[in-house]
């Protein structure tokens, strides 16, 4: 049998024999999708759209779909395991532990997507020694380049290590209900993401009627472009839908179970124009694994003088181009001054 020394020296072998490729450029697409406040559907949205566009868009000739992996990014395991019915046995915490090999912890979701959950483990952890935390994010770097799309299922924004993701995918799209207080937590989180140069989007979910969602929308770009100096597009809202209910509890995705509900379509909109916008022409990019894993954010490459124009620009926003949000900003809603709060208000 072989000892722990031996494989904790492949671990290590591995890792730097896999270094070389470290910095090669890769088209996957990251999405995040955050929110302020629980109940918002966010990992329902975000497990929904994982298996949409992994699905093939009627307009692609091709017949192909896309590989895409789901991440919750929980320290350990969140709800999206449940959700998709594919209850986690290891997480990357386990693996970080050492009680398990990465592949184990890469389960088969639902709709032929991918799913890892604990990536929040390897955020928030200090460093494990013995080459362990190095070995996992190349792992990932390596799932990244073999994967079309990557969506975050992401906690609230007031998180540091959840901040550094925001900052560094390519799209974030921020979900919020009617409720007064989910409005100002999804302002906090798109303020939570400042320094970005990722579009940012927001979904109104549990919409009942398209007016009021398009209100709520409407102030929220206000309101960033006022005091963050940052545009923000809108994506087709979700109306209320007792079978978004019936899915879950089935731990069913919604576009599996229910393809026809009204909620459905709209997913189905929202990845259709996901694929026009990002996936027609992918650009290629830096590994979004070797940024986190270096601590890099577009304010610390801007420090440091990285040049981030070509390889790793996100396509242009719709509106003019965002404008760097103040770094003073701070995600936490209870700092946003009144004058934002009252902008905010429907």
């Amino acid at each position: 049998m072989k000892d722990q020394a031996f494989v904790l020296r492949r671990l290590v072998l591995q890792s730097r024999q896999r270094s070389a490729a470290t910095d090669a450029s890769v088209s996957c697409l990251r999405l995040a999708v955050a929110c302020g406040k629980g109940g918002t559907g966010k990992t329902t949205l975000a497990i929904n759209l994982a298996v949409g566009l992994a699905g093939r868009s009627p307009e692609e000739a091709d017949g192909a779909g896309r590989r895409v992996c789901l991440l919750d990014t929980a320290e350990f395991a969140g709800n999206a395991d449940l959700m998709c019915g594919a209850p986690a046995r290891q997480t990357l915490a386990d693996v970080l532990a050492g009680d398990c090999w990465f592949q184990d912890a890469v389960l088969s979701g639902p709709g032929g997507i991918s799913l890892i959950c604990g990536f929040g483990s390897v955020l928030r952890q200090p460093r494990v020694p013995n080459g362990r935390q190095a070995d996992v994010w190349e792992r990932l770097r390596e799932l990244e380049s073999n994967h079309d799309v990557l969506v975050f299922d992401c906690g609230p924004g007031h998180s540091p290590a959840i901040r550094r993701v925001l900052r560094t995918v390519d799209a974030l799209i921020v979900v919020c209900t009617p409720d007064p207080a989910a409005v100002a937590e999804a302002y906090a989180t798109i303020k939570a993401a400042a320094g970005t140069r990722a579009d940012v989007f927001v979904v109104v979910n549990q919409a009942a009627a398209s007016s009021h969602a398009a209100t709520i929308v409407e102030r929220l770009q206000r309101t960033a472009r006022s005091f963050l100096r940052r545009s923000v597009g809108s994506l087709d809202a979700i109306p209320w839908d007792a079978a978004v209910r019936r899915s879950t509890e089935r731990g069913e995705p919604l576009l599996l179970s229910a393809p026809t509900a009204p909620a459905a379509e709209r997913v189905r909109a929202i990845c259709e124009t996901l694929r026009k916008r990002y996936l027609r022409r992918p650009q290629s990019r830096r590994s979004l694994f070797d940024r986190l894993r270096r601590g890099e954010t577009p304010e610390t490459e801007e420090a440091s003088g990285h040049d981030v124009a070509a390889a790793d620009a996100p396509p242009t926003p719709e509106a003019s181009p965002a404008a760097t949000a103040p770094q003073h900003a701070t995600p936490d809603r209870r700092e946003q001054s009144a004058a934002e709060e009252s902008t905010i208000t429907v």
